[in-house]
Order: structure tokens, then sequence, then C-alpha cells
């Protein structure tokens, strides 16, 4: 819900709210990557949707995961900037947790995953259409 007020106040008035929804909908995927690292991909996008419904309609979480992405180069570079915040966001969580046993193997399970994501950025973990 944080998530959600901070990019409801800080995006611009030219992106629209279903922008706004695949904004969060990357930023609830970089929040997953070091968790979810070394599970299946049904299981991330679960817990992708399980982030998002805490925020939005169960229609809009749905049209996040299926939309495609514009062409606007603007608004996909938001939208790896907000995984990227999402995935640091998710490290300073594990590492705040470091005292547990489980923090540290969510740490080591991260940094064995670190850089997967390539130059086209956290779009692939869309379902397809």
């Amino acid at each position: 819900m944080d998530a959600w007020r901070m990019l409801d106040g800080r995006m611009p008035d030219s992106i629209s709210r279903d922008q706004m929804d695949q904004a969060l909908a990357h930023y609830a995927y970089g929040l997953t990557r070091p968790l979810y690292a070394e599970r299946s991909a049904k299981e991330r996008i679960d817990a992708i949707i399980s982030l998002l419904t805490k925020a939005l309609p169960e229609k809009r979480v749905t049209l996040a995961i299926h939309s495609k992405q514009s062409g606007d180069e603007r608004f996909s570079n938001i939208c790896g900037s907000l995984a990227r915040l999402g995935e640091r966001d998710a490290l300073t969580i594990i590492n705040s947790n470091s005292h547990c046993p489980l923090g540290s193997e969510l740490k080591q399970t991260h940094y064995a995953s670190v850089g997967s994501v390539g130059a086209e950025g956290a779009s692939k973990w869309r379902r397809s259409t």
C-alpha cells in the first residue's frame, strides 16, 4: 500500500491509471525477485498477484498483468526503475532480518540470481495473452 501511495503521488499526470497499475506491477515484480528466485514462475506470479490485490481491485490486477506495455520509452524506463526499486526494498527487508536463518538463506538465493534481468527489462514476467 505504501508503494501504491508513493506511485500515486509521484507519477506524472500524463500517466494513465492503467499505466499506474502496470508500474505497480513492475514494483511487485522487483519485490518478488529475491524471494522467489528459486521458485516456479507460477508461484512468483501468484505472489505478484497477491501483492497487487492489496492495492488494486482484482479486475485492474488482471489488466495490469495481461496488458502489453506501450512502446513509450519514458514509461518503459519508469517501469524498469520501479522493478529495481522493488528489488532493493526486498533486499533491505531481507538484510534487516539477517539475524534469522531464513534471511540469510534468502540473501544467498538472491545473490545467485542477480543480473538475470536482461536489457529488455522487467516486462518479461507478464503472462502471455
